[in-house]
């Protein structure tokens, strides 16, 4: 085997020495080689190795990987300076920065003909300013670089200053006037810099380019305090050099914001043609529906895709890689449609639904506890009929059966916000206990619940109707019932109703002051407190020197606000002397007016609108009801009042000096026996399912009787309603119009 391989490098070592005298025969003179028109060929010097004739050839293929125009600086001046004529002026910045030879060549002086030719291949573009050389205008002009620090992406050029600068480097390159004031002896009024406004955000003040200021305060300083002409020819130069640079400055900005604008519009126009071709080949897959009924959203989702916000043509080989994603796209925005026409319909059928319960309402007399729409909607027979399929019609015939069922529902809706409320009364509930009993407990004194959302104690039969039990809170979720109560701007009852807590403290304040009054705590209702119209005394803020006092609803608050802490020892609340009554009540007269104006309390007796001020119910016949002008100044009838009032509604609490003689017998009288004056159940409006007549549960005033102090009683045969009216003897507001049509509120 060893004899073969010396046998094979013996005839390999002799065929390259025939193929070098072959070779060597074949040499020309260089000369010759210009003319010649065969094949070169590759001379491989006589004791050379394959090894070596391979190593050889690889470097010859590196010394090839040359461009195409590396022997471009070689040419004649004359013909090279023809050929760069033609190119744009941002081609010769990046020409001057591939070769050291190339940017000796076009940075030299001689080289700024062609610069200038080439600015001619711009259309409109200024002359080059005199403090610029051309190479730099170029860079300026067609390089969105900082001119500091290098960051690419700057667009803005800062004209006055002849550079562009991003936010850090203005930062550092650019002073205000106040160091300006320091830099230079002279006052900056006299034109002698140029500045910029600060085009950062939020910033207003004038910069001034730091290099600028310190060369002209060298200057400045250079010259000799006395050589007046001297300093006066300074500053005339740098005025008439301000004052030439500034055409510059207009021609340039108005030149690149014409440029700016045009590039604007041809990639608007390419990003146009984009998203039409996008359409055009999406419609041919059967997706056109989806562009027709488009929604502002999803039509901006769809213009900020990544595969259509783009400033570039489609062409087939574009859409072959993005027609997956599309697709993708258009399958969510098909199932984002669906759903919205979905909950469209439901919508559709609510307002139908709402109309109907409208009209029972009108019916029956105000202040009747009623289910809303958002409490039929968890009733199944009336939810089924709302979620029925899109394609079947819903009308007001379809709820015709429910609603004759009507007083059933409300009766069940009834009996579950009594459980509700039972469970959370601290009292057991007794085996076999009738809904009397239940109405005594809930109509006690003692008996406050505290709402989950506005956090205040609110007795029964207000927390039926208190307006935070619907209150409407934005869901996060999708669901499409949760749709139906956004549409709906409500929450059924009960949900709050789950939410609700007995008042623990309210509840021991109300017992100290019924004990107090010396009224028994297991009998008397809150409708017996509201009608003794005394006046308490707080024990923990009044002190040897004041009674802090106020009325029963005052009171009830301000312990459920001011004195609820765990460890606050009980003390018992006293009644306030019967001296200091005139006093107190001089005190809360004066509140009656911005308590008046703070009550949006007042409803509409016509269609029932609710919880308005007392302009705004003057506003509300003189729009709504303008056809029946006439009828209503006639109607002494045609508003009532919300039983739902808060501590917003009651006069606050006074501070009384207490005087000198009856500080040494100071004492409570005692209260008179209101025993008799027990009221009826609160419940028996509650339970009542068509309940008086409107005529008697409706808020009267009658025209003739307005005056100076003018009271919005309410008159009615069911004392239910005047327990959940207002009780407080405090004049309201009421509003009358007058014979010409203008509304007038006196009080």
């Amino acid at each position: 085997m060893a004899e073969g391989s010396r046998r094979r490098s013996t005839r390999l070592q002799s065929l390259t020495e025939a193929r070098t005298q072959e070779t060597a025969k074949q040499q020309v003179h260089p000369a010759e080689l210009l003319t010649s028109k065969r094949r070169k060929t590759n001379v491989i010097p006589s004791g050379t190795t394959l090894l070596n004739r391979s190593d050889d050839a690889s470097s010859k293929n590196r010394k090839r990987k040359r461009g195409k125009l590396w022997r471009l600086p070689e040419m004649p001046l004359d013909i090279l300076f023809e050929i760069l004529e033609l190119l744009h002026p941002s081609d010769l910045l990046r020409l001057s920065r591939t070769s050291k030879s190339l940017r000796a060549c076009l940075l030299n002086p001689t080289a700024v003909t062609v610069w200038k030719r080439a600015r001619g291949n711009v259309e409109g573009l200024p002359d080059c300013p005199p403090n610029l050389t051309e190479p730099r205008y170029a860079h300026l002009l067609f390089e969105h670089t900082c001119n500091f620090c290098g960051t690419s992406g700057i667009t803005d050029v800062l004209w006055e200053c002849w550079v562009r600068s991003c936010y850090k480097c203005i930062e550092k390159n650019f002073i205000g006037e106040e160091e300006v004031d320091l830099e230079l002896p002279l006052n900056k009024d006299y034109a002698l810099l140029r500045y910029i406004w600060d085009p950062r955000p939020k910033h207003y003040d004038r910069l001034y380019l730091k290099a600028e200021v310190v060369e002209l305060s060298k200057k400045l300083s250079a010259t000799k305090s006395k050589e007046i002409r001297a300093l006066y020819d300074i500053v005339q130069e740098t005025v008439d050099a301000n004052n030439t640079e500034t055409k510059y400055v207009n021609a340039c900005s108005l030149w690149y914001s014409q440029v700016r604008h045009q590039r604007a519009v041809e990639l608007n126009r390419l990003r146009k043609e984009r998203m039409r071709g996008i359409q055009d080949r999406m419609e041919a897959l059967g997706w056109g529906e989806e562009f027709d009924k488009m929604i502002w959203s999803t039509k901006r989702e769809y213009m900020r895709h990544a595969s259509v916000n783009q400033a570039k043509s489609m062409t087939d080989r574009i859409w072959r890689n993005i027609e997956a994603s599309m697709i993708q796209l258009f399958t969510k925005f098909k199932a984002e449609r669906l759903r919205r026409e979905r909950v469209e319909v439901l919508c559709k059928r609510l307002n139908i639904l709402k109309r109907l319960v409208r009209d029972e309402v009108l019916a029956l007399p105000p202040l009747t506890p009623l289910p809303d729409v958002a409490d039929l909607l968890e009733i199944p027979a009336f939810k089924k009929i709302i979620f029925r399929p899109s394609e079947q019609d819903v009308n007001h015939a379809s709820f015709d059966l429910q609603m004759l069922r009507f007083q059933h529902h409300v009766t069940t809706w009834k009996d579950q916000v009594r459980e509700t409320l039972r469970a959370l009364l601290p009292d057991p509930v007794i085996p076999g206990e009738t809904p009397e009993q239940s109405d005594k407990l809930f109509n006690l004194a003692t008996s406050f619940l505290r709402c989950p959302w506005c956090v205040r104690p609110v007795p029964f039969p207000q927390i039926v109707m208190h307006k935070c039990m619907r209150q409407y809170v934005r869901f996060t979720n999708d669901d499409l019932e949760e749709k139906c109560f956004q549409h709906l701007r409500m929450e059924p009852w009960l949900r709050w109703g789950e939410k609700l807590v007995f008042d623990t403290v309210a509840s021991k304040a109300a017992e100290a002051i019924v004990l107090a009054t010396g009224e028994d705590v297991k009998t008397t209702s809150h409708s017996d407190m509201v009608n003794l119209e005394g006046f308490y005394v707080c024990p923990h803020c009044s002190d040897d020197e004041t009674y802090v006092a106020m009325s029963w609803r005052r009171a009830i608050y301000h312990a459920a606000t001011n004195h609820r802490q765990p460890d606050l020892e009980p003390l018992p609340w006293t009644l306030l002397p019967d001296a200091y009554e005139a006093e107190m009540q001089e005190e809360q007269d004066g509140q009656r007016h911005d308590i008046i104006e703070q009550m949006y309390l007042m409803c509409c007796m016509r269609c029932r609108e609710e919880r308005m001020s007392p302009q705004e119910l003057v506003t509300h016949f003189v729009v709504k009801h303008s056809d029946i002008l006439d009828e209503i100044r006639e109607d002494s009838r045609c508003f009532y009042v919300h039983p739902d009032v808060d501590d917003r509604c009651t006069p606050r609490e006074a501070r009384l000096k207490i005087r000198q003689d009856d500080k040494a017998e100071e004492g409570t009288p005692p209260a008179e026996d209101s025993s008799s004056s027990s009221s009826a159940s609160a419940w028996s409006t509650f339970n009542s399912s068509a309940g008086p007549s409107s005529e008697g549960a409706s808020q009267q005033m009658d025209p003739d009787e307005v005056g100076d102090d003018v009271q919005a009683t309410a008159q009615t045969e069911d004392p239910s309603l005047s327990d959940s009216a207002l009780e407080w003897n405090t004049p309201s507001s009421a509003a009358r119009l007058s014979t010409d049509g203008s509304s007038e509120a006196e009080q």
